[in-house]
């Protein structure tokens, strides 16, 4: 985990060092692992320090969110030192059709169960404005769940239908949510996520 979060960190920096504004996507584990990355990159805090650029808003896709504090279980599905998730035909991919169900389950690789438990550092979430994408037919986050993590991050809340995976069953619904988080303020700020989405 915290190797994802340095991985992800160095890409933000990367970015914002040459002054430029970010929108984080983040789905389902990337919720906490990219609200973590974020530390000291927002861009309130940037300009505070004289530095353009920074993170100014989130976009939580069926987005996992944790306060500082929290401490991760051990994985639950950790065999022989790697996570495997269990039956991804439903929790995962369920409102794909079947031939692309079957590429995606293909494509599946599992990761190392090692340093996933660990404490939440640090919460990005309260620190920039955010919106969230409640996924109603979600298997593997229940809707319930998912509306207690967005009240938790005070997010803007949308929804769709899909599954866990809106990115795959409904792309042009996330890349709507995307638009109008962006039209929502951040516009102005951000002309070359503007330029992509063109």
């Amino acid at each position: 985990m915290k190797e994802d979060i340095v991985s992800i960190r160095n890409h933000i920096e990367t970015v914002v060092s040459q002054g430029e504004d970010v929108l984080l996507v983040l789905h389902s584990a990337g919720g906490f692992i990219g609200s973590e990355a974020m530390k000291g990159l927002g861009k309130a805090e940037r300009t505070q320090n004289g530095h353009e650029g920074g993170v100014v808003s989130i976009v939580f896709i069926a987005g996992a969110v944790y306060p500082e504090g929290h401490e991760h279980k051990a994985p639950p599905f950790a065999i022989g030192g790697a996570l495997h998730c269990a039956q991804p035909e439903k929790l995962l991919f369920g409102d794909l059709p079947d031939d692309e169900k079957a590429t995606w389950l293909a494509a599946i690789r599992p990761q190392p169960s090692r340093g996933w438990e660990a404490t939440v550092e640090y919460a990005g979430w309260k620190h920039v404005p955010s919106v969230y994408l409640i996924c109603e037919g979600d298997n593997a986050l229940p809707v319930p769940l998912q509306e207690q993590l967005a009240a938790l991050a005070g997010s803007r809340v949308e929804r769709c239908s899909t599954g866990h995976l809106p990115q795959l069953s409904q792309p042009e619904k996330v890349v709507e949510v995307i638009e109008r988080a962006v039209s929502g303020g951040l516009w102005q700020w951000m002309p070359g996520l503007r330029r992509f989405l063109e």
